[in-house]
């Protein structure tokens, strides 16, 4: 049995979102990693497709405009995402309040994705062509 206290796991900071990871999938028999995300009042993410991993979205405080090419949902605390591998999907806070999820993805490292884009982007539009780099290393592809 592994414990993670709140104030445990390695948080860092991926542009606007502050992820922390509560377990990091080489600590897990079936590459499972599970992760909070702060997102602050506006911030988010563009539509991308993970190549690999099975991904969930848990709702925790505020609220999150979960969006596709095709689809707007208005997801509030309580309310769950499942997300199969290749789905588009990104997400945003449209509240005036900080909105935190809880993620976990199976089927890849995303946990290592999240630590390389923290270390590798820190300002857009001047380390697109980095975050580019990451992404394709990663198996994450934008979708317009």
């Amino acid at each position: 049995m592994n414990v993670t206290r709140s104030h445990e796991g390695q948080t860092v900071q991926v542009l606007g979102d502050r992820v922390t990871i509560k377990l990091p999938s080489d600590q897990s028999t079936h590459g499972l990693s599970i992760v909070t995300v702060h997102v602050p009042p506006g911030s988010g993410t563009p539509c991308v497709t993970h190549a690999q991993e099975e991904e969930v979205y848990f709702v925790l405080e505020g609220e999150l405009l979960m969006h596709t090419p095709t689809e707007r949902h208005h997801l509030q605390a309580g309310d769950m995402v499942h997300l199969p591998p290749l789905t588009p999907h990104g997400y945003r806070n449209p509240g005036e309040q900080p909105a935190c999820f809880l993620a976990w993805t199976v089927g890849g490292p995303m946990d290592r994705f999240f630590v390389k884009m923290a270390e590798s982007v820190h300002e857009l539009p001047r380390d697109l062509d980095r975050m580019q780099a990451v992404m394709a290393e990663h198996g994450v592809e934008c979708v317009s």
